[in-house]
């Protein structure tokens, strides 16, 4: 009975925390899950929970350690994996990111936000056909995510495919036409397929929006 009470009172601190995070309000976040912690040292969700509040205090080794601890009590929840995943890429250990990422990817495989942060890794990693793998799934799993097909357009540039990567802009724009990122990409891939009066056009439009470069690009480039 002893055990029960504790964990009921553990949930709902954590709960309350939770509620907290919300508002972002992360340190007393913090000393709900720490209390929730004291009264159930086998709550996995509450030691995952204090890592992301670590995590947007940007105290990434701590959220490491409460991310570990949570995989340690639970192994079959991609969260933890996930978020150690964010952190990981925080502190620059790309490599670790990726298999922590693909350990979620193993326990949800249908969760696109995974394979977009996947993907992003392999960018960085310069593995491009693999983030080009990861972000085709990613749309799959949700076509309405204009991350996806940005950074799809983005990799396809990386791959000299232009014509692909100025699609893949345009479907961003048609989910989000404030998207400024996406129209700057857009003006430089009309810029390698020679279409210098479009790139005009979208580096003008991005800079209206207030991306810095494609101003002074539009400014350099379009008289």
């Amino acid at each position: 009975m002893l055990l029960q009470a504790c964990t009921n009172a553990s949930d709902r601190l954590l709960n309350e925390a939770k509620d907290l995070m919300q508002q972002g309000e992360y340190e007393k976040a913090k000393d709900y899950l720490n209390r929730a912690i004291n009264q159930d040292v086998k709550n996995a969700e509450a030691f995952n929970a204090r890592g992301v509040v670590y995590f947007n205090l940007n105290d990434y080794q701590n959220a490491i350690l409460d991310y570990n601890q949570a995989i340690r009590l639970d192994s079959q929840q991609y969260k933890p994996y996930f978020n150690r995943a964010l952190a990981k890429t925080r502190l620059g250990n790309t490599e670790g990111a990726v298999e922590d990422y693909s350990r979620a990817i193993g326990l949800k495989p249908d969760t696109n936000e995974v394979y977009i942060n996947r993907g992003y890794v392999y960018m960085q990693l310069d593995r491009y056909n693999e983030a080009l793998l990861d972000f085709d799934r990613a749309i799959e799993l949700n076509k309405q995510d204009k991350r996806a097909y940005f950074n799809r357009g983005s990799v396809q540039m990386a791959l000299g495919k232009f014509d692909q990567a100025s699609q893949d802009f345009a479907r961003a724009i048609q989910l989000d036409t404030g998207f400024a990122d996406a129209y700057f990409g857009w003006g430089q891939s009309e810029l390698k397929r020679q279409n210098q009066k479009s790139a005009c056009q979208y580096f003008q439009r991005a800079s209206q929006l207030g991306h810095a470069t494609a101003k002074r690009i539009s400014e350099a480039l379009c008289k």
